[in-house]
């Protein structure tokens, strides 16, 4: 079913405030870690590869990193937010195109609100999540339009765009499965083998394109050697990116959806038949309605929300798939289910990580069917409408409580978020008093004792140091690997081709693996380190 819109500045308003919603988060947080790992990524992919080689499994990110870098060469970590914002204004604008014809605009002005409240830690800086994404959304865009239309270079385009995701996330290869959309709802042959024909020249171009580009930047040896170091790591159940430990988490996330997803139905079905029971009388309704709220309120507080959010919209979508017989409606749903099952495979996280970018399709469809009433005959009556309303009030209520009072990996309320640290990367970025103070003391001691281009080996997680001191990773990686058999070959490897590096430790965090910590300390101790500044949390040691 097709639907004329007739207000699109009612769509371009709810953009514009989402954005400028956005860019007041983004002034707020300091993270050394993750957003560490993508600025000195940016930083080194031009200038020395080989110290970020095992960054080189999101090489794609890496390069439009270190372009945007190049074309603003003072960029700091609130620059990256916004390209960010852009990159995920942009994957808004691409949900909005492909659901424009067939659903209303208010249900889309929905979507984007709460497709912007998911990230409940507000903006990080630039990072493959968010390139998956948009190309992703950009692939699927054209996919349909090219399957309806039967459009060429529309299906040759959505293959070349699906060829160059995998570059930005080795995982982002399950999409291909989008091609099994064509045969699945077709009953010409011959026009199914052209349009996957089509899609198929488009994957072989991308991936001819992206190597050749790697070729001429020096880049392919680096690509290949992060891929053995992915496949090596893959060998040892205690690295959270073994296939051992992506088996449980995948295990363990859907455990978790299905767990969710019985205590939904069972409490909706509980308000529901009270709700039906007292249909007549308003303000009971309306009380029913507010204990629900603050039963749901109470358990949801504290817990994975995308986990129930991945409940709902498996549900949601089950029904609509059986609901309707519009084959084109059918397919976009297929494709939806297939995004939040198969784009989190890879993540160490799983659901609980990429599923945040995996339900842009899946959201859109899920408030439609709770809400719309212009499929005969309604989905909803106005009794159901009063559970799903209260459902998705809770959820956005909680996640803006969240939003106020942490930034990603920088806990408290941002109204205690008004102290800036003392360097250009953190220009315009506002922390806590705590943070800053601690961050400002190792800048200070950092400039003492390292300078550009130096090799620094931080432990555990804070790249944020390389990308403050455009210093090199020691380990041809920003961050240290996980288990300890690995991170004892980073160092061996690095011993052997680089001079000895200044050491940056953090004290303060928890210990992913203790053989990793016993493998550190025998580096210290077999070349006789000394610490040469410390406040406690952080400590600088050098080779006297």
């Amino acid at each position: 079913m097709q639907i004329k819109t007739k207000q699109p500045i009612f769509l371009i308003s709810t953009i514009v405030a989402i954005a400028c919603f956005r860019i007041l988060l983004a002034f707020q947080g300091f993270d050394l870690a993750e957003e560490g790992l993508a600025l000195t990524f940016y930083q080194q992919i031009f200038n020395d590869p080989q110290s970020v080689e095992y960054s080189f499994l999101y090489w794609l990110s890496g390069i439009v990193g270190g372009i945007w870098l190049k074309l603003f060469p003072n960029a700091g970590l609130f620059s990256f937010r916004i390209l960010a914002i852009l990159v995920q204004i942009s994957s808004l604008i691409l949900m909005i195109a492909i659901f424009r014809k067939r659903l209303p605009d208010w249900i889309l002005a929905v979507s984007c609100m709460v497709l912007t409240l998911i990230f409940d830690f507000g903006v990080i800086a630039f990072e493959h999540h968010q390139l998956t994404l948009v190309l992703g959304l950009a692939a699927f865009y054209f996919l349909i339009k090219g399957i309806e239309r039967n459009q060429r270079w529309a299906l040759f385009f959505s293959g070349f765009l699906l060829a160059v995701n995998v570059f930005s996330r080795l995982p982002n290869l399950t999409l291909w499965v989008w091609i099994l959309l064509i045969p699945l709802f077709s009953m010409d042959r011959k026009k199914t083998w052209q349009q996957i024909g089509w899609i198929c020249m488009g994957l072989v171009i991308g991936v001819l394109a992206v190597f050749l580009t790697m070729l001429a930047l020096g880049h392919i040896d680096f690509f290949i050697n992060s891929i053995f170091m992915t496949l090596e790591i893959a060998d040892h159940p205690e690295n959270p990116h073994s296939f051992v430990q992506l088996s449980h988490v995948f295990i363990r996330n859907y455990e978790s959806i299905g767990l969710f997803g019985v205590i939904l139905i069972g409490l909706g079905g509980v308000m529901f038949l009270l709700l039906r029971y007292f249909d007549n009388r308003k303000w009971i309704k309306f009380l029913i309605s507010f204990t629900f709220f603050a039963i749901f309120w109470l358990w949801m507080n504290g817990k994975p929300y995308v986990f129930w959010l991945y409940a709902v919209c498996f549900l949601a979508q089950a029904l609509l798939f059986w609901k309707t017989d519009d084959k084109n409606l059918r397919r976009l749903i297929l494709g939806s289910i297939l995004m939040m099952v198969l784009l989190p495979l890879g993540s160490d996280w799983g659901v609980g990580d990429m599923g945040l970018y995996s339900i842009w399709l899946a959201i859109p469809l899920t408030l439609w069917w709770g809400f719309s009433y212009i499929v005969p005959p309604p989905i909803f009556n106005q009794t159901k409408h009063w559970l799903f309303v209260s459902i998705w009030s809770v959820f956005c209520v909680l996640q803006l409580i969240d939003i106020v009072n942490q930034a990603y990996f920088d806990k408290e309320s941002r109204f205690h978020k008004r102290y800036t640290i003392q360097h250009p990367i953190a220009n315009y970025v506002f922390t806590t008093e705590f943070r800053a103070a601690l961050t400002n003391q190792l800048i200070s001691a950092l400039n003492g004792h390292i300078s550009p281009n130096d090799f620094v080996l931080t432990f555990e997680d804070i790249p944020m140091v390389h990308a403050i001191t455009q210093s090199r990773p020691f380990l041809h990686s920003p961050l240290p690997a996980h288990d300890s058999a690995t991170f004892a070959k980073q160092l061996a490897r690095a011993e052997q081709t680089r001079s000895l590096p200044i050491v940056v430790q953090q004290h303060d965090i928890y210990t992913y693996n203790p053989g990793r910590v016993a493998a550190f300390n025998a580096f210290l101790e077999k070349y006789d380190y000394k610490t040469v500044w410390t406040n406690g949390y952080f400590s600088i040691l050098i080779v006297e």
